[in-house]
């Protein structure tokens, strides 16, 4: 009976090696120079405002460069077209190398695609000697719709809208049915979200020890009002700290994989890593930690459908208000006490923007998991947002639908704003 719960987890949870939309880029031309011959020469990439917008000032996995480029170069020079989001794993000097060299040699041009091209949406054109390859991908980020070599398509996928395909079950979802599918489904069907926890635990202990990025995970424990010690810090504290620091791994160049939620894995890392930091706190067994797990990451991806997949609304704010779900669970919150605790989450830092993936995604992730703990808490003591309070409803679905409407009909234009200014800055 839990079969559709079960593929939208296995759908949506899925590892990643760096921001997910350079990697995407970097997966269509990867995809494309497995086509040709001969090494490739020229790239030219064509890709949707937010992918454009979100692979700007992110940092690449396995090197000091950042940008939709040198991704690109890396995916045709060495990039691994069968492994998916994970394209970018493993890679030699010497790919980097041929990679930086490409695009010290202009050889590798990206710009805009035209309107009406939908949030994810990726046009690699790779050439070499005289042939080429073009690879679309569409609607999610490892989805490719088109293959075409030397003007003879060799692929293309059904046009039918992803995001459509699954409406009528998540019209139909409800929170309720998510607490009682996270309850009662087998620990065997849900134990896979365990591999979840320890990736992206082990991506989050790499970034508070080695620096990255803006440093927030370490901001944390070293010479801060907090102490020098994560031990010693209060769970909700420490949630955060471990989670940024996943982030500023991810988003400054570490090759460690995440597991993503919905296309990210900021959102992976948020939905994950305050539920292990709670479920050690109270020596909780794996098939309970694998139960808030499922809870989590399937409350995050209930919000995010009715939202635009890549929009002005930062995602951490979906993942956040699943997370403390989850911890709610945890802490033995009845469904009564997990609503209020949605419902108080997504009154508090929804206003959060999304002003593309790079360094200050920590210090967004730390936010967002501070309040929405804090939400949990106040829930497990029965203090609760009252409906009818701004965009909270007095049904908490339908403060799910109202997130999305914001989204989709009111950051339309934020998100244009956002990125004309990035655009004005010279980047």
């Amino acid at each position: 009976m839990w079969t559709e719960y079960l593929n939208v987890l296995h759908k949506e949870i899925l590892p990643a090696v760096g921001c997910t939309e350079p990697a995407a880029v970097a997966l269509a031309c990867a995809t494309a120079a497995h086509f040709l011959p001969n090494h490739p020469e020229y790239i030219k990439v064509e890709v949707s405002r937010n992918i454009f917008k979100n692979g700007l000032g992110v940092g690449i996995p396995g090197t000091k460069q950042h940008g939709l480029g040198i991704a690109a170069a890396l995916g045709v020079c060495g990039g691994n077209y069968t492994a998916g989001l994970e394209v970018l794993a493993a890679l030699s000097d010497e790919v980097v190398a041929a990679a930086e060299e490409l695009v010290a040699r202009k050889r590798v041009v990206i710009s805009l695609a035209g309107e009406g091209t939908g949030d994810i949406y990726v046009r690699a054109l790779v050439s070499a000697g005289g042939e080429e390859a073009v690879v679309v991908i569409e609607e999610e980020h490892s989805r490719i719709t088109e293959i075409t070599v030397n003007g003879t398509v060799r692929k293309v996928h059904s046009s039918l809208p992803v995001h459509k395909e699954r409406s009528s079950f998540f019209q139909n979802l409800n929170l309720r049915a998510i607490v009682r599918f996270a309850t009662e489904v087998s620990f065997d069907e849900i134990k896979f979200l365990l591999d979840a926890a320890v990736m992206n635990e082990a991506i989050a202990l790499d970034g508070i020890s080695c620096g990255y990025g803006l440093h927030v995970g370490q901001a944390f424990k070293e010479k801060s009002i907090f102490g020098n010690s994560t031990e010693h810090l209060p769970p909700i504290l420490k949630a955060a700290l471990l989670s940024a620091g996943a982030s500023d791994a991810r988003m400054n160049g570490s090759s460690l994989p995440v597991m993503s939620n919905s296309g990210s894995g900021n959102q992976g890392i948020t939905a994950t890593v305050p539920i292990v930091v709670f479920a050690k706190e109270l020596k909780t067994n794996d098939e309970r930690l694998a139960r808030a797990l499922a809870l989590s990451h399937l409350v995050a991806i209930y919000i995010k459908h009715f939202a635009d997949r890549l929009s002005a609304f930062c995602g951490a704010v979906t993942a956040a208000a699943g997370a403390a779900c989850g911890i709610s669970f945890l802490m033995g919150g009845s469904y009564e006490e997990i609503a209020m605790t949605l419902q108080n989450s997504l009154s508090g830092v929804t206003g959060m923007i999304c002003d593309g993936a790079k360094s200050s995604c920590a210090l967004k992730i730390a936010t967002a998991v501070q309040s929405t703990l804090l939400s949990s808490s106040l829930a497990l003591q029965h203090y609760t947002i009252a409906g009818g309070e701004g965009i909270v409803d007095p049904c908490v679905d339908t403060t799910i639908r109202n997130i999305g409407t914001l989204t989709k009909q009111g950051m339309r234009s934020t998100d244009s704003t956002i990125l004309e200014i990035m655009r004005s800055q010279g980047r």
